[in-house]
C-alpha cells in the first residue's frame, strides 16, 4: 500500500526597515551563519540576499533587502527599488523598527508603503537591549491603531532574545508549498556574491567616515574545489581620492581589508583562503548599475 506523501509548508518573508535597524543583524542570527554584511553605514546591503531556514516540514525563504532611505542618485534609487520589489515577491512582511529610536517619519512612510502591499506583517521592535518595554507601548499603539498590525515582536538581533519566538510565528503561518531548497541550504549567494560582500563589510568597518557607501566589489575569480579557497577582486573607488584611501599609506588599508576579509572567509568556507585584492576607480560608479551586478 503506498503511503501518502507528507505535506510540506513555505513561504517568502521580505525584512524590510530603514537604514542601521538590524535587519542584516536579525537575519545572521536567525539562520545562524553570516550571509549579510553588517555595519554602521546606511545601505550596506546592495542586493536581496536569500536567507533558508528548514525546519523539518517547514521552510522559510528570507529576503534582506536595502534600507528604505531618501535616494542620493541613480545608485540608491536601484537599491530603494530593490526594497521595494521585494515586499510584492513575499508571502509575509517583517517590518523591523529600532526600539531605541522610537517611530521616525521613515519608519511611518516604510509602514504606509508596506500597507499598499495587502501582506501579513510581523512587527519586530529590535534593539530592545538599548530601550524598555515602557518605551515600547506607545509605538505598540501606533503600529495597532493606525496600521492594524497585530503581531508584535520585542526582539534584540544583537544578543538573541526573543527570535525565537519571531520564528515559531513565521513557521506556524506558512502556506502549504512545496520546498524550494535541500535543508542543507542556507542561502542562494554564489561563491563570488559571497566574497565581494565580505570584503565591503570590511571595508565599511575599518574605513574612516569620508568613504561612501558607494564603494563597490567585483569578485573576478573565485575557486572553492580545492583545499585552499583561491579568489580575485576588485574594489572600486568613486575617484582618485577614494581609491588612496583604500590602498592606505605603504597600501596598509588594503592589506588590512584583505587580512580580515581572509579571516571571515575562512569561517564562511570551512578551510583556509588566498586572496587578491585590487584598487581601482570608476567616476561613473554611482550611476553604472551593471557593471557591479553579481547577477
Amino acid at each position: 500500500m503506498n503511503s501518502v506523501p507528507s505535506a510540506t509548508f513555505s513561504g517568502a518573508v521580505a525584512i524590510v526597515g530603514a537604514p542601521n535597524v538590524g535587519k542584516s543583524t536579525l537575519l545572521n542570527r536567525i539562520i545562524g551563519k553570516k550571509i549579510s554584511i553588517v555595519s554602521h553605514k546606511p545601505q550596506t546591503t546592495q542586493g536581496r540576499i536569500l536567507g533558508i531556514l528548514t525546519r523539518a516540514d517547514r521552510q522559510i525563504i528570507f529576503i534582506d533587502t536595502p534600507g528604505i532611505g531618501k535616494p542620493l542618485g541613480k545608485l540608491a534609487s536601484h537599491l530603494n527599488r530593490v526594497a521595494e520589489n521585494a515586499r510584492y515577491e513575499a508571502d509575509f512582511i517583517v517590518a523591523v523598527l529600532d526600539a531605541s529610536k522610537g517611530l521616525r517619519d521613515i519608519d511611518l512612510g516604510i509602514l504606509e508603503g508596506v500597507a499598499q502591499a495587502r501582506l501579513p506583517v510581523f512587527a519586530v521592535i529590535n534593539k530592545m537591549d538599548l530601550s524598555t518595554n515602557e518605551r515600547t507601548i506607545p509605538l505598540v499603539s501606533t503600529l495597532s491603531g493606525r496600521f492594524g498590525i497585530e503581531e508584535f515582536f520585542p526582539v534584540s538581533a544583537k544578543t538573541g532574545d526573543g527570535l525565537e519566538r519571531l520564528v515559531d510565528g513565521l513557521l506556524k503561518r506558512l502556506p502549504e508549498n512545496p520546498h524550494i531548497y535541500e535543508p542543507h541550504e542556507q542561502t542562494d549567494q554564489t561563491p563570488e556574491s559571497v566574497v565581494a560582500e565580505f570584503v565591503r563589510e570590511q571595508i565599511f568597518l575599518n574605513a574612516e567616515q569620508e568613504l561612501p557607501y558607494s564603494i563597490m566589489v567585483k569578485t573576478e575569480e573565485v575557486d572553492i574545489e580545492g583545499e585552499i579557497v583561491r579568489a580575485a577582486a576588485v574594489i572600486y573607488g568613486l575617484n582618485a581620492r577614494h581609491r588612496k584611501i583604500l590602498i592606505g599609506d605603504g597600501a596598509s588599508f588594503v592589506k588590512k581589508i584583505r587580512l580580515f576579509s581572509k579571516k571571515r572567509l575562512k569561517e564562511y568556507f570551512g578551510k583556509p583562503v588566498q586572496l587578491t585584492l585590487r584598487v581601482k576607480v570608476n567616476e561613473g560608479l554611482m550611476d553604472d548599475l551593471t557593471a557591479y551586478s553579481e547577477e
